[in-house]
């Protein structure tokens, strides 16, 4: 089963959620929402091809739940393979 997992601070305030997560139907990968001073988080992908933060930044009540999460990471990891399809089409012409 897939979980979303959370961390807190010593007042008990979330500051860290991770979860695995599956895109493109068939890779998986690993997200971390971490929690800024402003309140926000701010979401890292880990997956086969590397680390990158994502610029957006979500509130609590939009990644509490790990389909909500999932559904975050999903499309932040397929925009950035998106991304890599197209400079490769730019180089090789």
């Amino acid at each position: 089963m897939w979980t979303i997992e959370h961390r807190t601070d010593a007042d008990g305030n979330i500051n860290r959620l991770h979860l695995q997560f599956r895109f493109l139907n068939r890779h998986t990968g690993a997200g971390r929402f971490l929690r800024q001073s402003d309140g926000f988080f701010v979401l890292e992908i880990c997956d086969r091809w590397g680390v990158y933060v994502c610029p957006l930044r979500y509130r609590l009540d939009e990644i509490d739940t790990w389909e909500k999460a999932s559904a975050i990471c999903t499309a932040a990891a397929e925009r950035e393979c998106g991304k890599d399809v197209e400079v490769e089409k730019r180089v090789r012409h």
